[in-house]
């Protein structure tokens, strides 16, 4: 297929069968109501209107990967680490280092990630034993590449001992040559932090810490199931400074259960009084398996119109108090303090850790077992704890690197043709125009980027530089199916209802 031609069938991709009939949020054009186009009656510029023409996606998508996981496949050749990085990446041997530690004090009301609540030293410890197992496995085939950033999530890693923290990093040392690494992020909470695990932290190279606290509002917390409150931020904070953290992030969510637009402004207040360096804005995600979802006929949240406005002013007031849009959720007053999150969406090699952790190897995504139990044993087994990947085709990250950054970040025309023998406009130059003249991409001296307009409908706009082969896989992937069914249900005004599908 030729999608630099105006006259191209149009490909299925997550929405563009069937329209929710809500309206925008206020200051848009009100989403008209209507069904499938007709493919032959329409040209690309219709047809990518009436795609975008439903509830605008303002909403930050964590997971987002290309391939899909939806394309991964469980097999052999996806546990051997010799295969697995066997290929070269266009950006030459630098890589970025992760690792997953899934343990908390408690798990909160939104989490949907894989963590274990109150855990004790010794189930830790045998935790920290199969990492090290993976670093031997993985080490002996990554040993060319310069670990340019290390990042502790989860889960909280602060939930581990002084002398755990200890233990992880002596063996991150041990396999992995870190002397170029300029960036070391660890994901905490106040109630897990002290002054000897920010000393421990601050000796091993700690260089930003990231706090997910979500609010400022102490009554917030508690519905989220929160161990702190507002001035136990404030001490950690206090405190990290004090033991010289060069930089401060902090996680802000909008779409929280009894939050209004009032209590958000001032906790972006509170933030700014406070100077933090850094934040990541991202909206709540009733996912199945939280416990918000099993109770969601009794959360009082705002409508999606006011969510949007939300992160809207979040992106109005950031600005314009010096922070930097580093990617749609991340914004920062010194954008290089964030290496590693930018390194993922440059489509540069990603070394991940742990239980559920996700790795980019030149041509392979692959994702860790999710369960904690499955990934020990499988290690104490000395195979593998890889459980699926998604392989590229010849030529596929092209498509791969388009996606991620114009989803996350910026594209360099110039950069990008270079690295992949062909610019963009090769395979998408009339999508890439009418974007443009539709007011959803700009490109301003060789650089193409969402704009305010295309930020709301990023998580759709990136897909439709997906390659052609994935965007027909996932027309007919159970999920994909199971959304379309849904929004059918919703263009027919007969439920808005997640359980009804």
């Amino acid at each position: 297929m030729n999608n630099s031609s105006n006259d191209t069938p149009w490909h299925p991709n997550l929405s563009h069968q069937y329209f929710n009939k809500v309206t925008a949020a206020e200051g848009d054009a009100p989403v008209p109501e209507t069904g499938p186009l007709p493919r032959e009656r329409t040209t690309l510029p219709e047809r990518l209107r009436a795609s975008l023409a439903r509830t605008p996606e303002a909403f930050p998508c964590f997971d987002f990967q290309y391939p899909p996981v939806a394309f991964a496949e469980r097999s052999a050749r996806s546990r051997s680490y010799e295969t697995l990085w066997a290929g070269r990446n266009a950006h030459g041997p630098r890589a970025a280092l992760y690792v997953h530690i899934p343990f908390c004090r408690a798990r909160c009301s939104f989490c949907y990630f894989t963590v274990a609540a109150n855990r004790g030293e010794a189930e830790v410890d045998e935790y920290l034993d199969a990492l090290d197992r993976e670093m031997a496995q993985v080490a002996p085939f990554v040993r060319d590449r310069v670990i340019e950033s290390l990042y502790w999530g989860g889960g909280t890693p602060t939930y581990l001992t002084v002398a755990q923290i200890e233990r992880l990093m002596e063996s991150l040392h041990k396999h992995f040559d870190l002397t170029e690494c300029g960036e070391f992020t660890v994901e905490s909470t106040p109630t897990m932090l002290d002054e000897a695990k920010l000393s421990t932290l601050r000796r091993v190279g700690l260089t930003r810490l990231s706090m997910g606290i979500q609010s400022f509002d102490d009554r917030i917390l508690k519905r989220l199931n929160r161990s702190f409150e507002r001035k136990d931020i404030e001490r950690v904070v206090r405190q990290a400074r004090e033991q010289g953290v060069a930089a401060i992030n902090i996680d802000l969510m909008y779409g929280l259960p009894d939050q209004t637009l009032e209590n958000w402004h001032t906790g972006l207040d509170r933030m700014f009084d406070m100077e933090i360096d850094g934040c990541t804005v991202y909206s709540l995600d009733l996912h199945e398996s939280t416990q918000f979802f099993r109770k969601r006929d009794e959360l009082a949240l705002a409508p999606t119109a006011v969510q949007i406005q939300m992160y809207r002013e979040a992106v109005d007031r950031l600005q314009a108090c010096g922070y930097t849009m580093i990617n749609r959720n991340i914004f920062a007053r010194d954008p290089e303090t964030y290496r590693h999150q930018n390194r993922r969406w440059e489509n540069l090699p990603l070394i991940g850790l742990g239980a559920s952790a996700q790795s980019y190897a030149p041509g392979v995504a692959y994702q860790n077992y999710g369960s904690i139990d499955q990934y020990i044993d499988a290690l104490e087994d000395e195979t593998t704890a890889v459980e699926r990947a998604v392989w590229l085709d010849e030529g596929e990250e092209f498509y791969r690197e388009a996606v991620c950054r114009l989803r996350f970040s910026s594209l360099h025309l110039a950069d990008f043709a270079k690295r992949h023998g062909g610019p963009l406009d090769a395979r998408f130059a009339a999508l890439t125009t009418d974007l443009i003249g539709m007011g959803y991409l700009q490109n301003e001296d060789g650089i193409l980027r969402l704009t305010r307009k295309g930020l709301d409908y990023g998580n759709l706009i990136s897909m439709f530089y997906f390659s052609d082969q994935r965007k027909q896989g996932l027309a007919t992937h159970p999920a994909v199916q199971k959304v379309l069914q849904l929004q059918a249900l919703r263009a027919a005004g007969l439920t808005e209802d997640m359980s009804m599908v």
